[in-house]
């Protein structure tokens, strides 16, 4: 029995990762993500897996062309990090968190079929921050809509329904490219607001523009020098004055009319405070 007999799908796909030459050069570029700073894969990257892909595909090679979408999902989840940066450092924090979001389900789509050894694709650091990053947007209310539609595989355009299958696993790889459920005739009935949506691009925007605070969005664009910079953060709790840079003798401006030092003075308040590690 051969080494690989002995493996399971995520280790035989990893088996090819790293000993393959047909992917050593787009495992290459894919290791040296953290060059990367505003900057996404070069067009070589995507021309070598898809020409590999057609190739395993012609060949009926399955195996292949999975380990080929592997790579593929690896360089868009290192691209569409990088792009969330570049739109936060231009002040484009809706866009920004949006992507984010595709992050999220990209991971969510690898993890079925491979997974990183030691951070070395940047996969788990972006899996890291890209939590910690959401974590500190200041949207706290989404909209969840509630609708019908009907639902059509991917891979073999069949409807399907609870009682008619075509027999594709939602998630798997056919010919290089993942299986998933296609909406159609969507009905749209009803919108709910909620706090924990599965779609985080439902964001309810005030009809006189955006004016949410991104303070702690531009302090860790401004202060890491590269998307690839660790960091972390502690959400504490911080005590501090009522009032603000007010004279002893002025009167206080809680409206009680007398002066500050007999009223207000020593009268504290308790605000939310975050503490960033680098």
């Amino acid at each position: 029995m051969s080494k690989l007999d002995s493996m399971n799908t995520k280790e035989i796909v990893d088996f090819h990762v790293h000993n393959n030459s047909r992917f050593a050069n787009p495992k290459k570029l894919a290791t040296d993500y953290k060059s990367r700073l505003d900057s996404i894969l070069p067009k070589e990257y995507w021309d070598e897996l898809s020409a590999t892909k057609k190739r395993a595909v012609f060949e009926s090679d399955q195996l292949i062309a999975k380990v080929a979408w592997c790579l593929e999902t690896i360089g868009e989840i290192q691209d569409e990090y990088v792009k969330s940066f570049i739109n936060f450092s231009n002040g484009q924090f809706y866009i920004g968190w949006c992507i984010l979001e595709i992050c999220d389900d990209l991971i969510g789509c690898l993890d079925k079929h491979f997974h990183e050894k030691n951070n070395e694709f940047g996969i788990e650091h972006i899996r890291i921050h890209t939590t910690n990053l959401q974590s500190l947007f200041p949207y706290k209310t989404f909209g969840s809509p509630g609708m019908t539609m009907v639902f059509r595989c991917s891979v073999c355009k069949k409807l399907i329904t609870p009682r008619n299958h075509c027999g594709h696993e939602i998630g798997e790889i056919y010919n290089g490219e993942i299986c998933q459920k296609i909406a159609e005739n969507i009905e749209l009935l009803e919108m709910s607001v909620v706090d924990n949506p599965a779609q985080k691009s439902s964001i309810f925007m005030p009809e006189d523009g955006d004016d949410y605070n991104y303070e702690a969005i531009k302090y860790i664009v401004k202060k890491v020098s590269s998307p690839w910079n660790a960091w972390d953060y502690e959400k504490l709790k911080k005590i501090i004055p009522k009032y603000k840079n007010i004279g002893r003798n002025e009167i206080c401006p809680c409206g009680s009319g007398i002066k500050y030092k007999k009223c207000c003075l020593r009268k504290k308040q308790e605000i939310n405070h975050i503490e960033f590690i680098f």
